[in-house]
């Protein structure tokens, strides 16, 4: 594990590459969905909609930037096979010592980020202020020479670039202001794989729930449910 140099709440780690095989596999029977709607990828409208009975594709607003995630349990199973294989590579105690968790770190959401272009940056949060929430972000296989890396904003003001490499994730939380390098259009489709994880206490969910529920249609609550399928959120939670 190492810190993002002058990042705020950025940090990077290592991992066996093998782990993204099943998930590999997946994105194999999806790319030609995508990759075979040129209009859909020049972007210009905002996307929420299935893909096919597996996953949803949602853009990042009129960008043609999406984010696909599982629909249901099944898909969504490789993404938590996937974050429990990273217990291998130290994230679980690291975050840990970075969240107010009760008893691990949660799986939130799962995600392929996918484009193959993107004319000006979208410098953003992925967080509220204080959230306990980190997005950890990948590639999915090697990226083409001409995709965009991960640029990044110092407190100074200062804009430096993070390249992504197989087989390293990077870590980020609240107050990591960064946007995708603008880059293409490409010949190839970029495909970064993502996870949203976080504290499985209910009382950060309020903080949490607006970047997480706009991004996804299936996904779980730091008390490990399904959204839309327990009464969590309406108990009142000491803890």
């Amino acid at each position: 594990m190492a810190w993002l140099p002058a990042a705020v709440n950025a940090f990077t780690c290592r991992f066996d590459p093998a782990l993204l095989a099943p998930l590999q596999q997946a994105w194999a029977g999806l790319a030609p969905l995508l990759s075979g709607q040129p209009e859909l990828l020049a972007g210009g409208f905002y996307r929420n909609q299935p893909l096919n009975a597996d996953f949803q594709l949602v853009s990042y607003d009129t960008d043609p930037l999406f984010w696909i995630s599982p629909r249901h349990a099944q898909p969504f199973a490789l993404f938590e096979a996937f974050g429990d294989g990273l217990q291998g590579a130290g994230l679980q105690p690291q975050l840990r010592q970075l969240l107010d968790c009760r008893k691990k770190v949660a799986l939130y959401g799962g995600f392929f980020v996918a484009g193959d272009r993107l004319e000006e940056a979208i410098w953003h949060h992925d967080y509220r202020p204080g959230a306990q929430g980190y997005t950890l972000i990948t590639p999915l296989t090697k990226l083409a020479p001409d995709h965009g890396g991960l640029c990044y904003q110092t407190p100074g003001g200062q804009t430096l670039r993070y390249a992504y490499t197989l087989g390293e994730a990077i870590v980020l939380g609240a107050d990591f202001l960064h946007s995708t390098e603008p880059y293409g259009p490409s010949a190839e489709l970029r495909v970064l794989l993502s996870l949203t994880l976080g504290s499985d206490k209910m009382k950060h969910w309020p903080l949490l729930k607006p970047n997480i529920a706009e991004q996804a249609s299936f996904f779980r609550l730091p008390c490990g449910h399904v959204a839309g399928q327990c009464r969590c959120e309406t108990r009142r939670w000491p803890f």
